[in-house]
């Protein structure tokens, strides 16, 4: 898939970073001092186009731009190229917690100075970026894509006890199945038993894995735990029960 950049566009991005270069260009690169500010947008990760075998530069001076290893430190961006060439810029405008702008500026391989200029689109942990590959003669388009560290918001805690719907079942038929759904508690709930030759989970499913449907396999005693993120826990009993065939039952049913 073929991402191109009308004509028109190009020059007029052009000619907005070189009049912000000369705006904003420092008289010496190695006595400035660097500040960085925190942005609520992490896009650092390993860029390369999704198509394989496409360029992420699709044309440069020197050799060809596959990828960038860009890295993030608040709005300070690092990357290095699969040239091994190092590329330094920053994050621009950030719209919400999935856009922002950026320049990177960095050379070709042929000694050319180069910037690349445009926006990085994030969507859960995949980000996409969309830009422009600038130097004195040439203007290519950049388009590529990473895996990022997540944007979502931690889960807060509820600060809920984690309970069952029913803390104490007794099954009587043979292979008997039962269902516990769990609530309270914080993100996703684990399940365990305290004797798997006596029973089994069969299924674990719903919001937050909240449901476990339980057969029982064995006569005897078993127990239901279910766990959330937090390591906060909640235990059924379960009594298993074999019909005797003359009224009976083992184990006897209390108060029997």
């Amino acid at each position: 898939m073929k991402h191109r950049i009308p004509s028109f566009a190009l020059s007029a991005l052009t000619a907005l970073i070189v009049a912000v270069t000369l705006l904003f260009g420092c008289s010496g690169g190695d006595s400035a001092e660097v500040f960085s500010r925190e942005v609520g947008l992490i896009v650092e990760g390993f860029y390369r186009h999704p198509d394989a075998g496409s360029l992420m530069v699709q044309r440069t001076s020197g050799n060809p731009v596959e990828s960038m290893n860009l890295r993030q430190s608040g709005d300070q961006l690092e990357g290095f190229d699969n040239n091994g060439i190092l590329f330094r810029g920053t994050l621009g405008r950030v719209s919400g917690d999935s856009n922002a702008s950026f320049t990177l500026e960095g050379r070709s391989t042929s000694g050319e100075p180069v910037t690349i200029a445009g926006n990085i689109n994030v969507d859960g942990t995949t980000a996409t970026l969309a830009g422009t590959w600038l130097e004195p003669t040439i203007a290519s388009e950049v388009f590529a894509a990473a895996t990022v560290p997540s944007n979502a918001p931690p889960v807060a805690a509820t600060n809920q006890a984690v309970t069952l719907n029913q803390a104490l079942v007794t099954i009587e038929a043979e292979n008997g199945t039962t269902t516990f759904t769990a609530s309270g508690g914080t993100g996703d709930f684990s399940w365990s038993l305290g004797s798997g030759g006596l029973g089994s989970i069969t299924s674990i499913t719903g919001e937050r894995n909240n449901t476990a449907n339980y057969q029982a396999t064995g006569v005897g005693i078993n127990s239901v735990t279910v766990v959330d993120a937090r390591g906060e826990s909640a235990t059924a009993t379960v009594i298993q029960e074999l019909d005797m065939g003359n009224g009976g039952t083992f184990p006897p049913i209390p108060g029997t």
